[in-house]
């Protein structure tokens, strides 16, 4: 995986951790945007989150999409997108935060086999 960092900020890695941070049950699947919290994991001077994200649905074009809280648009948010019924993807995402660490999320309606969060680590001033 490449990515370039702003200078002064710096990558700070989880660790080993034993269990995802938000599954399925955590979120609310109506193709709303809606807000998840990070500030129970993420330091207060974290300026974006490094996800691990796991989706598995029924069917194909089933979209979880996530971004900076306070935008509006749709073209810089980090989105997985399911490619075939029943099939796990897996994506790595760095999503900015804002500085209370919340990141919005949106959730195709329907009914997800599995979809799960995990912080791997953070970007900080």
């Amino acid at each position: 995986m490449f990515f370039s960092r702003p200078a002064g900020h710096k990558y700070v890695d989880r660790g080993d951790i034993d269990a995802y941070d938000f599954e399925v049950g955590d979120l609310t699947c109506d193709w709303t945007w809606r807000e998840l919290d990070f500030s129970a994991i993420v330091p207060a001077n974290a300026v974006a989150v490094h996800l691990q994200v796991i989706v598995r649905d029924d069917s194909a074009i089933s979209n979880l999409q996530l971004r900076k809280k306070g935008f509006s648009n749709e073209i810089n948010i980090g989105r997985v997108t399911t490619q075939n019924n029943l099939a796990s993807l897996y994506a790595h995402i760095i999503q900015p935060c804002d500085a209370d660490r919340i990141i919005e999320y949106r959730v195709t309606n329907t009914t997800w086999n599995t979809i799960a969060l995990t912080v791997f680590g953070w970007f900080v001033k």
